[in-house]
């Protein structure tokens, strides 16, 4: 059996001096656009265990005038909408001092940094999760719109996307939100990044090609703009196995306005943590948030597996 650091020469074995580079591997990292696709409009000074009661504008009763009669005076009711800060995550790390005497690289601040987003990996996943269960239930399934003519897909029977679809299933999520007047602008979907390669190769986008208008599918972060959507493409959607007997992976995926689905969380970091009974310095990280639709008719929800030439 070989054994790390002695090799055998011409005039026996000797022990071989092993040089550690100075700097790291690169390490790749989930993308997260979690921010790109919600609001943060209540983000200032909320901490863990806030609830916060948002109040939504209520209708006002539009009337008949008929001449020389009274008018009737109503009193608008308001509602409200509640967004909790319950969710907590953190992480802790910590390097004896004789090891950071000895060190030749910063590795507490490299934990730091991939604590942070790892941290922030691990936000966006239970947000992506979330936030399509909480859409109304005409604006998901496999009846959604105002007249249910809109199939979304289900876990139980996905929509199998294609090249040959996949511009007309993006269709039928922006035809839900028209149903429910949510303003063109801001809108987002969110899908499997595996959807870029049937948007580049759909008839629709070659033809936008053809004419120069689909420059920024290739060269923005997100791939472009469909149906008055800005197109983000996630591997931190969730994903899991059909459940209608079958063993079909599904994605999750949704769509929505920006200021339908909320976000708020605050970071607090303490960036020296001395051990009592450790001669050592550590870094430690907490961070708390909430997430919330708050408008369930401005979100839809719809379940997805791959087709072909994806």
């Amino acid at each position: 059996m070989a054994i790390a650091g002695v090799v055998a020469g011409q005039y026996g074995t000797k022990i071989q001096d092993i040089t550690y580079a100075k700097s790291w591997l690169v390490k790749w990292y989930l993308q997260t656009d979690f921010r790109m696709v919600s609001s943060t409009t209540y983000e200032a000074d909320l901490k863990q265990g806030h609830q916060l009661d948002i109040r939504l504008k209520p209708d006002v009763t539009i009337n008949t005038y008929t001449a020389n009669a009274d008018i009737t005076f109503e009193n608008p009711t308001t509602a409200t909408v509640r967004m909790t800060i319950d969710q907590a995550l953190y992480f802790a790390t910590a390097e004896d001092r004789v090891e950071t005497q000895q060190a030749d690289m910063d590795n507490r601040a490299a934990w730091m940094e991939d604590g942070m987003k790892q941290m922030e990996i691990t936000v966006e996943k239970d947000c992506y999760e979330l936030w399509p269960t909480e859409a109304a239930a005409s604006n998901s399934g496999a009846t959604a719109g105002a007249a249910g003519i809109y199939n979304l897909g289900t876990k139980a029977a996905p929509v199998l996307l294609t090249k040959d679809n996949i511009t007309e299933y993006i269709g039928r999520h922006a035809s839900t939100l028209d149903d429910t007047e949510v303003p063109d602008a801001e809108r987002n979907i969110v899908v499997p990044k595996w959807v870029r390669n049937l948007i580049v190769l759909s008839p629709e986008f070659k033809a936008a090609n053809e004419t120069g208008d689909s420059v920024t599918a290739i060269r923005d972060r997100y791939i472009g703009k469909i149906m008055e959507f800005k197109v983000y493409l996630s591997n931190n959607l969730f994903v899991e196995t059909n459940g209608g007997g079958g063993t079909e992976i599904v994605t999750n995926i949704f769509s929505g306005h920006k200021s339908a689905i909320q976000f708020a969380g605050q970071l607090d970091i303490s960036s020296t943590v001395e051990r009592e009974a450790r001669f050592d310095a550590g870094n430690k990280a907490l961070f708390v948030y909430g997430r919330k639709v708050t408008k369930d008719d401005g979100i839809t929800a719809g379940v997805v597996s791959q087709g072909s030439g994806a």
